[in-house]
């Protein structure tokens, strides 16, 4: 990074055009502050902006003690501010605006930032955070991670999201490295390329889009054969210390600038495949793990513990244990340490709720523990788990990644939907990719949707325990309700379905194998027409 240098006037200099009749007006030439100089002339060297300001009004004290400015005999109180160096008499008597005074000492402890959480399960909290946990977390992070100040990050997600107001803002800065803010969501390759930026920190949905159009362009360029081959031959050249990644595969990385190198994914689960190909490729994308509640960072995978499917080890100075009779089933995952919120807004239960007397935050979310390195691996969430009546229980996301696998799926969200005799069903709402599908028909696969979705569904089911099953499924184009990092709102989908069912009388049955998109506006006798239709299919 540049030193900035400067040279500022001594204090007989300041006294002295303070005491002329000039004094405002040479003030406001700036007359603290001359030109720069050379780092040897100046006893002010590598200053701050906060440091100049606060040896600014310094002087300015020791001017009004010097100068006993606006006393009088008559009025204690002026002569007090004088002595005192009170700024705002000070202003009144110069009769000019001055800076803001200079912050005091923050308490580390105090809530001091608001961040509401996404409610993808729930309904949004206000999490009140303190300087010790943010400063803790970016601490926790720079001593797993180490950059330069050369280092040029993309900012793709909203500042008011801990992940990127952390990871994306502030610990880019921690490091001296230049942030370049992208336009929107459909320019961050564009962006990339532009800025010729070293890493990017996103969410899954990101990263996968950038997977879902290099594999479009092989296909198309009939290169997919030839991909495979080097990232074979390359994995053989990395077993005996040579590395020709980014020589292999420069036309890949050139289309985001060539200089691309790290990825930080947190916010959901990564797809392992697409973690995999772009180490191939020599791109390498770290995932982590951690909540609004937790500043947000508590795990992650780092420069040098790199496991695909894990969030790999807790944080320096974290710590992480599992809730759980069997270590090795999925538990609730607890979080201890300094980067820990201070409490909900106005909502005390739910904190104590949430931080129990040992200091532990219980996150919600399920996980389990390898016992042979020590990683941590996501199953799930606690409030999306599916319990069925024999006590068995269904993490959704190890289906909806199943599903997820068939690239004409865009997204989809399973959960447990009850029937008239209180049975759980396991049931899954799909979004279809239609520039996937067109693409199927014009290589001449002539199936239907249903037909397509049958299949798939089958050979889930084929591999899954049978209580897993998905027993009722219907599709739609239209994207689901999501927060502003991609993530299914699951409680308000899920509150829109049964809506619609309970409106319209219908039995999981009846919603079986439906098109959404048809369905959600249709009139009474038509949403008849479309269930008997399907029915008789």
């Amino acid at each position: 990074m540049q030193q900035v240098w400067g040279k500022v006037r001594d204090r007989k200099a300041i006294l002295a055009s303070m005491s002329s009749p000039g004094a405002k007006d040479s003030l406001l030439k700036a007359d603290v502050a001359e030109q720069l100089a050379e780092p040897h002339k100046s006893e002010f060297t590598n200053y701050t902006f906060e440091a100049l300001i606060a040896f600014g009004y310094d002087e300015m004290r020791k001017a009004a003690k010097s100068l006993r400015l606006g006393e009088t005999s008559g009025s204690d109180r002026q002569s007090d501010n004088a002595v005192m160096g009170n700024l705002a008499y000070l202003h009144e008597s110069f009769n000019f605006n001055l800076p803001p005074a200079p912050y005091e000492t923050p308490d580390p402890e105090a809530s001091r930032i608001l961040i509401f959480t996404s409610g993808t399960t729930d309904l949004a909290k206000g999490v009140q955070l303190s300087h010790r946990a943010v400063t803790a977390d970016i601490e926790a992070l720079a001593g797993v991670v180490k950059f330069d100040d050369t280092l040029r990050s993309l900012s793709v997600l909203p500042l008011h999201h801990s992940f990127e107001n952390t990871c994306g803002f502030l610990c880019v800065l921690y490091f001296g490295g230049c942030i370049h803010v992208c336009d929107g969501l459909r320019y961050i390759q564009q962006n990339a390329l532009e800025y010729q930026v070293d890493m990017i920190i996103g969410v899954p949905a990101i990263f996968d889009a950038f997977y879902n159009r290099i594999q479009a362009v092989l296909k198309k360029e009939k290169k997919e054969k030839l991909v495979r081959r080097m990232i074979k031959l390359s994995r053989g050249l990395r077993k005996i210390g040579i590395d020709l990644r980014r020589v292999f595969f420069k036309d890949v990385l050139a289309a985001f600038g060539g200089r691309l190198w790290i990825g930080i994914a947190g916010g959901a689960a990564m797809n392992e495949e697409v973690i995999v190909f772009f180490e191939d490729v020599g791109f390498r994308i770290l995932e982590g793990y951690g909540l609004t509640e937790t500043a947000p960072v508590a795990a992650g995978c780092n420069l040098r513990l790199f496991k695909p499917g894990t969030v790999g080890h807790p944080l320096t100075g974290i710590e992480i244990a599992i809730d759980g009779e069997d270590p090795n089933e999925p538990g609730e995952i607890l979080i201890r340490g300094p980067i820990l919120m201070n409490s909900y807004l106005n909502d005390p239960a739910a904190t104590a709720e949430a931080i129990d007397e040992d200091g532990w935050f219980h996150s919600g979310d399920l996980g389990i523990i390898n016992p042979k390195n020590g990683t941590i691996k996501i199953t799930g969430r606690l409030k999306s788990m599916i319990v069925l009546e024999s006590g068995k229980k269904i993490f959704p996301e190890e289906i909806e990644s199943a599903l997820k696998g068939y690239e004409f799926i865009k997204e989809t969200m399973v959960y447990g939907l009850k029937d008239n005799r209180g049975s759980t069903i396991v049931s899954a709402k799909i979004v279809l990719d239609e520039e996937k599908l067109e693409a199927l028909k014009k290589q001449g696969d002539n199936l239907t949707v249903r037909e397509r979705l049958d299949e798939a569904i089958q050979k889930i089911n084929a591999q899954m325990p049978t209580f897993k099953s998905i027993k009722t499924y219907f599709y739609g184009t239209g994207e689901m309700v999501k927060t502003t990092t991609m993530k299914i709102k699951r409680n308000v989908e899920i509150d829109n379905i049964k809506k619609f069912m309970q409106k319209h009388k219908l039995s999981w049955t009846d919603m079986n194998r439906l098109n959404w998109d048809e369905i959600e506006s249709a009139e009474e006798e038509e949403l008849l027409d479309l269930i008997h239709e399907q029915i008789s299919n």
